[in-house]
């Protein structure tokens, strides 16, 4: 049976897309300009948001992602980077633990990965898909990109 958090669910995720495909003016190229590093199971340009799927969003996609999907966003970072800059919301699991945390982590919960530029969020991306999570995305290019959108970091 199918509660109502579910159904709510739902209705952010297909009002998000409604939303991006206006806002894109449903062009040739979509939203993440012809769906290149997404590696998602959707169509190219659209963001792979689903009951399975997995790739990388440009960051504006991901902060709508965030605003209406609200995903657990795994900073990947060590922990000093963490602390020079974070998103807000961000929790700290460095990649190099990542291996060993895994079992910590809900595999049907909505993760939203990043690092420094996009490799170690990648690699990330695939250890935890290796291991049964199906809905992970992460960040291109990372914070560097985030902060080049002008999109908020939070310090400490």
């Amino acid at each position: 049976m199918v509660g109502m958090k579910e159904i709510v669910r739902v209705a952010a995720v297909l009002l998000l897309l409604i939303g991006l495909i206006l806002a894109s003016g449903c062009t040739e190229g979509g939203l993440s300009g012809g769906g290149e590093g997404n590696s998602g199971g959707g169509e190219e340009g659209v963001l792979p948001v689903g009951d399975e799927g997995a790739g990388s969003l440009a960051p504006q996609e991901a902060r709508t992602f965030i605003e209406m999907d609200a995903p657990i966003v795994v900073d990947v970072r060590t922990p000093a980077e963490y602390a020079g800059g974070h998103l807000a919301g961000a929790i700290n699991i460095d990649s190099s633990s990542l291996g060993n945390r895994i079992g910590e982590m809900d595999p049907n919960a909505t993760y939203l990965l990043y690092c420094k530029a996009g490799v170690r969020s990648g690699n990330a991306l695939g250890l935890m898909q290796d291991a049964g999570f199906t809905r992970v995305y992460d960040i291109e290019g990372g914070i560097t990109a985030w902060k080049a959108a002008g999109l908020p970091v939070v310090q400490g």
